[in-house]
């Protein structure tokens, strides 16, 4: 980054989930899971390391798994993931994925907040 080595870790701390189907979804934060199809990552900000991807629109189920929790149709859910200690290492990459249990399409909503030590 900045034509040096990334050494900085990030650590998730708040996720907000909005479900806005009516059938329950599949939420999962995985670890380096890899994207099928178009990935386009940007940078967050200014003087940031981290970059954001939001096109990719199918998640393998590999990677290691985080975290994972299921959500009612017409449900919002904030959840304090500096509880589980999460240190994402510049060589990892974190995955959000949202997967409808009823085997259809749904709009979901997701917010992140982390902290990186730059």
């Amino acid at each position: 980054y900045n034509n040096k080595n990334n050494q900085v870790e990030y650590t998730p701390d708040l996720l907000s989930i909005s479900n806005d189907g009516t059938k329950p979804i599949l939420i999962e934060l995985r670890g380096n899971a890899t994207a099928a199809g178009v990935t386009n990552f940007q940078p967050v900000g200014n003087n940031l390391v981290t970059e954001v991807n939001t096109e990719a629109n199918i998640m393998s189920q590999n990677g290691r798994l985080l975290y994972a929790f299921t959500l009612a149709g017409n449900q919002s859910e904030s959840i304090d993931l500096s509880k589980l200690r999460i240190r994402i290492p510049p060589s990892l990459r974190l995955s959000i994925s949202a997967k409808g249990t009823a085997n259809q399409n749904q709009n979901v909503t997701a917010a992140l907040v982390w902290y990186e030590d730059v």
